[in-house]
């Protein structure tokens, strides 16, 4: 797998697949009890214009990415602060995915030149409308148990024996465990997602939290003056940094086929 694919992958992976762990359609309805607290999250089976996100990664190595994303789901277009692990230390970066480019530059350099690559984003505007309200049916091949705490409705998706993977590209398979748990509020909408992996040696966990929904959102481009091509070299340093940290993805195919490792 090239530096450049593995980029996108790492992009894509932990910003799609939290988003899309949460974004299956499941249309619930609120009987507004006496006495339960309002839901912040509300949208009244509207599709959101924005999201401000929480996403995290950790190992059981002790790594951890963080990331704090803001995303407009009309334009395509996502601005995030992101924590990388490195060896001894994490690196701070501004990230930004506007019109097919990602666009990368630390943090700790307000006037610096932005680094950029084209990369396919998801359809923003689609992961909007399956936010509204999970569906949580077309979810399969995993055990179910469904929860009430409140106003909020929480589904857990448990399975043993599936094929896990190191996010190196590595085509040896390891047998391990998926845990997914899924949250919506009183009109269904998601309002987080946390998905951990586990196998003998290794566990991953990716947590989603939704911090608030149509909150202004505005992310534009850097000048074209300012933007420099992302070199190879720290492709590799920030796509191997989750690698080393021992982070594993699931064979989806073998899940949502419900077939056996």
């Amino acid at each position: 797998m090239t530096g450049r694919n593995r980029w996108g992958a790492l992009v894509i992976a932990v910003v799609a697949l939290a988003l899309t762990a949460t974004g299956v359609v499941w249309s619930l309805t609120d009987s507004n009890p006496t006495g339960l607290a309002k839901d912040p999250f509300a949208l009244n089976g509207y599709p959101p214009k924005s999201a401000q996100l929480a996403l995290r990664v950790t190992t059981g190595q002790g790594a951890a990415l963080s990331a704090t994303l803001n995303v407009n789901f009309h334009r395509d277009a996502i601005e995030a602060l992101v924590q990388f692990p490195m060896v001894f230390t994490s690196i701070n970066e501004d990230v930004r995915v506007v019109n097919g480019q990602v666009y990368l530059r630390s943090a700790n350099v307000a006037n610096g030149p932005w680094l950029s690559m084209p990369l396919k984003s998801p359809n923003l505007f689609g992961l909007s409308l399956e936010l509204v309200r999970p569906d949580v049916a077309l979810i399969t091949g995993l055990n179910k148990s469904v929860r009430k705490n409140g106003y909020e409705t929480i589904y857990t998706f448990t399975r043993h024996d599936v094929a896990l993977n190191p996010l190196t590209g590595a085509t040896t398979s390891t047998l391990g465990s998926v845990k997914l748990t899924i949250t919506t509020g009183a009109y269904g909408e998601a309002v987080a997602s946390t998905l951990v992996l586990s196998t003998g040696r290794r566990v991953t966990t990716i947590a989603l939290n939704v911090l608030s929904y149509n909150q202004s959102v505005n992310v534009v481009a850097p000048a074209r003056r300012d933007v420099r091509p992302l070199p190879s070299s720290l492709l590799k340093s920030l796509t191997g940094s989750l690698a080393r940290s021992g982070v594993v993805v699931p064979n989806l195919g073998q899940i949502t086929s419900g077939t056996a490792a």
